[in-house]
């Protein structure tokens, strides 16, 4: 067990201490002089000693004077403990051959072992009366002034040990400035293990909802186990969730249609792929649509009147714009093809306080449906690694497009992406000039894939095809890697 007492002096008794103890320097200095000359010697020879603490001590008292340091009384004591004398021994002498190492010396408190003992207790008692003196800079070199501690009070959850000092870090993510988290470790290294760990705090020691994407099956156990409700998503399974589910009491204001109609807007724009998004036209009649198809649910919120993807679908063909009949034909795979999974009523509860959405056997076809794909496990291991972005929550933001521009290139090209030529040819170009490449090419998300695209070309033996990214279409103007 280490203990360290720190003692501060006051200011003006320090600089005095050390005047004090320069002068007895200087008195011995002139000792060894006399002597010298005495013995025949040249004057100039004094001890190594009396050179070296004569330098230190008149540099302690610049830092006092004119350095802001304070003086500090340090003492450090080390408690071995052991069950016989022989493992007592044995622990000294390690002990004080690390302080060696370091160029420290430590003195045994024979005959002041209870002393000794009492100091080291947390009690805020110094006994004994070995005492160093230290500067502002020197002390702050021990553990409890070079570490950070992350000791919160509440519901806060243990997250590992301190590094530097082994104290547990104990934090409550609700109340940092910024709650969001990744854990990032090699294969094997327990990424799972603390991810599982985690749920299991939060579950056990808060009230807080719980839900988990699980795209490889493996966090189901751990919700059955904990009581929680799985909801097994595939284009076979028997559970179903409807997309145009809508809660009244969702939006703070009276209109929850608008907030789902933003919702509605961007899944079909998903669905439909657009290659510089919706144009407004077709924004229109999906606008349109939708009150018509919720007017049912609106007049009498019943479940049974909650209406689905095929509706929207009969809505879109009742109308006669050619936008809302191409929309309506983007729609129809998921409607009445072969990926109508999520073309049905909502089955399963979402009411407990843990879910598990397991898609390990979700397509990549219907994972465009959800926000998974969107911004999630399909492209987090290879995003994480070569975007440098923080997502503010706007599509337009910097870090949005960014993070859906290189989503888009790890969907379209998959491991044809090289992560070392990324970093070294799209990491090195400024954020501004990518900013301005991707407005160049064209607006949103696809302007900065373009953008990051032609820098990972130039000078490339791996270049990739800007014609993967929109499905093997040719582009305008250009060749397949953006070249004019």
């Amino acid at each position: 067990m280490v203990s360290i007492h720190v003692q501060s002096v006051d200011q003006l008794k320090a600089i005095k201490l050390i005047k004090g103890k320069i002068t007895d320097l200087d008195r011995m200095k002139i000792e060894e002089q006399k002597k010298a000359v005495r013995s025949g010697y040249d004057m100039e020879i004094i001890p190594s000693d009396l050179a070296t603490y004569g330098g230190e001590a008149k540099k302690i008292l610049d830092d006092l004077q004119s350095r802001n340091e304070r003086m500090f009384l340090v003492t450090v004591l080390f408690l071995n403990t052991a069950k016989t004398k022989q493992e007592l021994d044995s622990a000294v002498f390690q002990t004080a051959g690390i302080a060696q190492k370091f160029n420290c010396t430590l003195n045994r408190l024979d005959y002041l072992q209870e002393q000794g003992l009492m100091s080291s207790l947390p009690l805020g008692n110094n006994l004994v009366p070995i005492k160093r003196a230290l500067t502002t800079t020197s002390t702050a070199i021990f553990v409890p002034f070079t570490t950070q501690e992350l000791f919160m009070e509440g519901d806060s959850l243990y997250y590992g040990l301190n590094a530097v000092s082994n104290n547990m870090i104990m934090a409550d993510r609700k109340q940092l400035k910024n709650p969001n988290g990744l854990i990032l470790g090699t294969p094997g290294s327990g990424k799972s293990f603390s991810a599982k760990r985690e749920i299991t705090n939060v579950f056990f020691t808060t009230t807080d909802d719980i839900i988990v994407a699980d795209p490889e099956g493996e966090y189901y156990p751990l919700v059955e186990a904990l009581g929680g409700q799985v909801i097994h998503i595939s284009s076979t399974s028997k559970d179903y969730i409807n997309p145009m589910d809508i809660n009244l009491n969702y939006a703070d204001d009276d209109n929850p249609l608008g907030m789902k109609s933003d919702f509605i807007l961007s899944l079909c724009e998903l669905i439909m792929g657009a290659r510089d998004g919706m144009e407004p036209e077709e924004k229109s009649v999906i606008d349109r649509c939708l009150p018509l198809v919720y007017q049912k649910y609106l007049n009498d919120p019943k479940p049974e009147n909650m209406p689905t993807l095929g509706d929207l679908y009969d809505c879109l063909r009742e109308q006669k714009e050619r936008q809302a009949q191409r929309i309506a034909t983007a729609l129809e795979i998921y409607v009445n093809g072969s990926l109508r999974v999520f073309n049905h009523q909502t089955n399963v509860e979402l009411d407990n306080r843990i879910i598990c959405f397991d898609i390990k056997e979700l397509g990549k076809q219907l994972k465009k449906l959800g926000i998974y794909d969107k911004y999630g496990q399909a492209v987090l291991d290879r995003t994480l690694r070569l975007a440098a972005a923080t997502w503010e929550g706007e599509n337009n933001s910097f870090s949005g497009n960014i993070l859906m521009g290189i989503a888009r290139i790890v969907v379209a090209y998959g491991d044809t992406v090289r992560d070392d030529v990324f970093k070294d040819h799209v990491g090195r170009v400024s954020v501004k000039a990518i900013i301005r490449a991707a407005k160049e090419r064209r607006p949103g998300a696809l302007g900065y894939s373009e953008a990051m695209i032609i820098e990972y070309n130039k000078k490339s033996k791996f270049r990739l095809s800007l014609k993967t990214l929109y499905g093997g279409k040719a582009m305008s103007g250009e060749d397949d890697f953006g070249e004019e």
